[in-house]
């Protein structure tokens, strides 16, 4: 992938989906799908540490996980997607990073539609 972490929205997301790329679609198409937005991996790591507690998913919604996998595929459902939103609008006193400003837009159209926000790791 990249040294930045992808984040998009799931339309509609599908129970029995794993939600891991498996090569036979181009990765810059599967972003394209889901709106992503960029954000760096040093600005992730930074996050990392304080959503270690927020419910989550990894590949699909029956691996049950906390916080964002750094180099996996997290899930993160409506319930989580606001306590993620406020953790990274705390952060963005410290960092006025564009990157940033589209993710927050990013999950208050998850927020307001009650949608999974995917998260593709580096």
């Amino acid at each position: 992938m990249s040294d930045s972490f992808k984040f998009g929205i799931i339309p509609s997301i599908e129970t029995d989906k794993n939600y891991l790329p498996d090569g036979s679609v181009a990765f810059k198409t599967i972003c394209r799908k889901y709106h992503c937005v960029s954000v760096p991996d040093d600005i992730v790591n930074n996050w990392i540490p304080l959503i270690d507690r927020i419910p989550t998913f990894l590949f699909s919604i029956n691996r049950e996980s906390f916080g964002i996998d750094h180099y996996a595929v997290t899930l993160i459902p409506p319930n989580s997607v606001k306590l993620f939103l406020e953790v990274i609008l705390s952060y963005l006193e410290i960092d006025q990073n564009k990157s940033i400003q589209k993710l927050i837009r990013l999950l208050n159209a998850a927020i307001d539609n009650n949608k999974y926000v995917i998260c593709f790791g580096i």
